[in-house]
């Protein structure tokens, strides 16, 4: 579940809070995305996805749907 986010137009961004917990480690999936795990859990705390104005994939990001939805809600294509 999306907790938070924030969508930086300028920057061509967006961030999704998942969780509250600490950030241990960012592994980048690609170029475009990359996933923040929670120090203490080892689960995805946080999804950041950069270049999102040429559209977004959303394969092996962590609630998908959801992702999905608040993507469209601000009018960010989804390629899959």
């Amino acid at each position: 579940m999306i907790i938070n986010y924030k969508h930086d137009k300028e920057a061509d961004a967006i961030y999704m809070q998942l969780t509250k917990e600490k950030i241990g480690v960012s592994r980048e999936l690609d170029e475009d995305r990359v996933l923040d795990i929670g120090l203490f859990s080892g689960e995805p705390v946080g999804i950041e996805l950069l270049n999102v104005s040429g559209g977004v994939r959303v394969d092996y990001l962590p609630c998908k749907q959801d992702v999905k939805k608040l993507l469209i809600d601000n009018g960010i294509k989804i390629n899959e």
